[in-house]
């Protein structure tokens, strides 16, 4: 993600290592594994991006595509994929705080 020009700019101001926890926590409990996540809601810890760097679907359907292809190189199964990115989708809303 970190490449990509389409929206590298997003993480410009983020500490990766927690960044990347956090979503190893996100992609466990999408895949069915225990909610191991303590931090702030999806909402609240995306409104300063929709605010000041305006994140939007534009963005999220770029972070989506990214992790599908990451998923698929990855050798996991197209079951597994689809659950995964379904519960992706399933945040739109509360990430570009709608």
């Amino acid at each position: 993600m970190l490449a990509d020009e389409r929206i590298n700019k997003l993480f410009e101001d983020i500490y990766l290592p927690i960044l990347i926890a956090h979503q190893r926590a996100f992609l466990k409990f999408a895949l069915g594994g225990p909610n191991e996540y303590t931090g702030k809601s999806l909402r609240e810890a995306h409104a300063k991006l929709v605010e000041k760097k305006g994140l939007s679907h534009y963005h999220f359907d770029s972070v989506a595509e990214i992790l599908k292809e990451s998923i698929y190189e990855a050798g996991i199964e197209e079951k597994t994929c689809n659950k995964i990115m379904n519960y992706i989708e399933s945040t739109r809303e509360e990430i570009l705080n709608l």
